[in-house]
Formats: structure tokens, C-alpha cells, sequence
């Protein structure tokens, strides 16, 4: 589940925490309950600041590295269909950015 997400991605929970952004510092968990610990995105990674988020109901907004960032969609659209995971997080990124 966690294969699309890497340390370093800006990400939300906005069930609970609304439109705060949060930066991914590592993960844990299982196969059963993935979970990845964050910290408020520009503000210092203090045990004040870190939450666990459930990856499974994470959304990924942005990336430090986009290697397919410049990519058109349709060509972006056949690398995902093939089963490229980078296409894949660059397809959820530009979805959850509108």
C-alpha cells in the first residue's frame, strides 16, 4: 500500500486534520495497518509536531522529486495503464492538486 509514497512527500488526512499539510519523516506499521510517521510541513521534526497517519487513508499533494512532472497526460496516461509507480504517483499528485 505504502509502494507510492516515499520519505520526504507532503501529504493529508483531511478526515481529521482538514487542509494542513504534513511531511512524510518514515514509515511503520504492517501489512495490516501501514502507518507512517509525519511532522506539520516547515516546522521542526519535534516530538510536538509528529503524528501517525494511517497510509491508507492518506493523500499524497506533493513530492520533492517529479521526475514525470513535465510529461503530458496522455503519455503520463500509458506509463500509468503499464504499471509504472512513479506515473501512478505523479497521476495522484496533479488529481489531488485541482
Amino acid at each position: 500500500m505504502n509502494s507510492y509514497f516515499k520519505k520526504g512527500d507532503v501529504v493529508k488526512l483531511p478526515e481529521v486534520w482538514g487542509d494542513i499539510l504534513f511531511e512524510i519523516e518514515s514509515f511503520h506499521g504492517n501489512n495490516y495497518l501501514p502507518l507512517a510517521t509525519v511532522h506539520f510541513l516547515n516546522r521542526p521534526a519535534c516530538n510536538r509536531n509528529r503524528c501517525n497517519f494511517d497510509i491508507r487513508f492518506t493523500v499524497l499533494i506533493n513530492s520533492s522529486k517529479r521526475p514525470l512532472k513535465n510529461l503530458d497526460k496522455k503519455l503520463l496516461a500509458k506509463l500509468y495503464v503499464k504499471g509504472n509507480i512513479e506515473a501512478k504517483r505523479e497521476f495522484l499528485i496533479r488529481k489531488n492538486n485541482r
